[in-house]
């Protein structure tokens, strides 16, 4: 049996192509744990609905008490101690698996040494954050959920000016145990070096494992990407000038748009690699 967990704040639309993905692709029994983070009553009216779609959705409903990182990390804490299950896997709210039997090849990889598998973040020259490149971050990574209860990891972030960022403490428990983990390949779909279906999409980052593509994330979820949209637009961030002398509504306007678009473009690649698999 297994747990996968996901937080939502204003970003229930990823929730189906999520849930599409988990079902079409999953091997072992799941179940899928949505925490929602205080979202609007649009949003939440959105969740119920893919939640009647998918009867393996289980919702579980907070109030933050704290913002962005702060609140995310409370949702997975919340979430964590709850799971029964041997193995639990960890999604960001705009993630999804894309190959067969995922579930099955993140558990087959680990052993008595490597106890977590998943998705990292390039080490970034500006942003610092630990375990960035070497270590599995709470973007699409499955553990053992008594192991990692055991080194009582709490999921909050610390100092974000020393990479402390949202689960920093599973890059430090972890280690401080001697136990490691197997991270997958990211690769960034602006860099163009992403082939097939996914190429063509914005920004977007594509994960491999044994040189298989084995998920996706969108990586924009409920802010609209306005950041990632000027890093990657514009490196030389022109962009940020002209984004101060133009109204903050325009801009979010602009803005949400343009990520609802790039959303249904990645989301149609999505379904269209899932689909695929199953062409006889």
């Amino acid at each position: 049996m297994l747990s996968i967990i996901t937080v939502n704040f204003n970003d229930s639309e990823f929730k189906k192509p999520m849930a599409f993905a988990i079902n079409k692709l999953t091997k072992n029994n799941f179940k899928l744990i949505i925490v929602d983070n205080g979202s609007n009553e649009k949003n939440l009216n959105l969740l119920k609905k893919i939640k009647q779609e998918f009867n393996f959705i289980q919702i579980i409903y907070r109030t933050q008490s704290g913002l962005a990182s702060h609140a995310h990390g409370e949702a997975l804490n919340l979430a964590i101690k709850k799971i029964k299950t041997k193995y639990t896997c960890v999604l960001d709210g705009d993630a999804l698996p894309l190959v067969k039997n995922w579930d099955e090849v993140m558990i087959k990889s680990l052993d008595y040494k490597n106890k977590i598998i998943g998705a990292t973040t390039p080490k970034h020259k500006k942003v610092k954050r630990l375990g960035a490149g070497e270590f599995p971050m709470p973007f699409f990574s499955l553990f053992e959920t008594k192991v990692f209860n055991d080194l009582k990891i709490d999921n909050k972030p610390g100092n974000i000016k020393k990479g402390q960022d949202t689960c920093w403490q599973w890059y430090t428990k972890f280690k401080e145990f001697n136990l490691d983990g197997k991270v997958f390949k990211t690769l960034n779909t602006r860099d163009g070096v992403v082939t097939g279906n996914l190429s063509k999409c914005f920004a977007v980052e594509v994960y491999y494992y044994n040189d298989v593509i084995i998920g996706s994330h969108f990586g924009r979820g409920s802010s609209f990407g306005f950041g990632k949209y000027f890093s990657a637009m514009d490196k030389n961030n022109i962009g940020l000038y002209f984004q101060s002398k133009i109204p903050k509504f325009i801009m979010k306007y602009f803005y949400k748009n343009k990520m609802t678009k790039d959303f249904k473009k990645w989301e149609e690649a999505c379904v269209n690699i899932i689909n695929n698999q199953f062409i006889t």
